[in-house]
This record gives C-alpha cells, structure tokens and sequence, in this order.
C-alpha cells in the first residue's frame, strides 16, 4: 500500500498493561481450565454436560448471561465456578494466573491476553469472518487446540497431561514473540 517496511511495526494486538506477562507455567495435578464465551450464550451444550462429570476444576465466565450463571450455580458442584463480568484488569490477571488453560473462542483480545499469560488455548468454536481466520493462524502456528465433541474436556486433559505437546505449545509461544520482537520485553505496571 506504499509504505516503506521501516515505517510499519508489527505489535500484535495490544494487551492492558495490567495483564503482566508470565515467564514460566506449569500444569496442577488436577487442572484448572477459564472458559469464556458465556456472556454471548456460546458455550456448547457438550461442555455444559462433561463439566457435570470431570475432575478438573472449572471458573466459567458468564458475564452478563444471568441464566447461564444460574444454571451452573443451581448444580452446586465443588469443581466449577461462575462468575459474572470482570471489568477489573487485575482480576483478569490474577484469574489467568490461577488457572492452567483457557477453552474459548479465538477472538483477537482473548487470545493475546492468553498468549501473553502463557496459557494453552483450546477453542471449540469460532463465528465466522475475524475468528475463522484467527483460528486457522493459530492452529498453523501450534499456538491453539481444537477440541470438539461429547469428549472434549478429556481432550483438553490429554493435552495437558501430554509433555510433549505442551512443550511444542510453550516453543511455538517463544517463536511467536520472537517474530513480534518483544521476546525480552518484560512490561511492568507502575501505579499512578
């Protein structure tokens, strides 16, 4: 379009300064996986059913979705959490910090809060156009999983269980920062 290269800076989409780079991660024995998609009503009605039945502990983002935080809450299960909308950036970083892996949508804000937590990402959906294309970058760059069907959640713990993957996940991170130049970046919150 009649730039010059030395005039474009590729950065990524910028992620709050609040959502403080992770260094190093490591999966807990019994895993806690951040599911977001509530708020719009997306989250698969297979997952709603495996969460009844997993041992692996769940914080489920409902935002606004009232019914959906209802629902959950009704179940009474010591394994999963609902909780409604965060508009507290230190929350959502402390929330990403707690957990060890994030089923979402691959939405542009969402992945790269991720990605700069470290946090494998599975996705077990994307709407059409932006999220489509973002998917299929990540899942060329070993930076997503899919995960689908009645088993998916066992999908996700094989993932996260299996060594190798994770460390193909961690590598392909690395390499992603790398390309964006801010590999030895380290971003620090001052509060003003």
């Amino acid at each position: 379009m009649g730039f010059k290269s030395h005039q474009i800076l590729v950065s990524g989409i910028p992620v709050h300064p609040r959502i403080v780079k992770t260094i190093a991660r490591t999966v807990s024995q019994q895993p806690h996986i951040l599911i977001a998609g509530g708020n719009l009503g997306l989250i698969d009605k297979h997952v709603i059913t495996q969460l009844q039945n997993s041992t692996m502990r769940f914080s489920i983002l409902c935002g606004d979705n009232k019914k959906l935080y209802d629902v959950i809450t009704s179940w009474h299960l010591p394994n999963v959490e609902p909780l409604r909308y965060i508009t507290s950036r230190d929350e959502m970083n402390a929330l990403y910090d707690k957990v060890d892996a994030l089923l979402s949508k691959p939405g542009g804000v969402t992945v790269s809060e991720a990605l700069m937590k470290k946090l494998p990402l599975f996705s077990n959906y994307a709407l059409p156009g932006q999220e489509r294309l973002n998917l299929t970058y990540l899942t060329q760059h070993n930076l997503i999983f899919e995960v689908s069907g009645p088993n998916m959640l066992q999908q996700i713990q094989e993932v996260l269980e299996n060594s190798e993957q994770m460390l193909r996940f961690q590598q392909a991170v690395q390499t992603y920062y790398q390309q964006l130049g801010i590999l030895n970046t380290e971003r620090q919150y001052v509060a003003q």
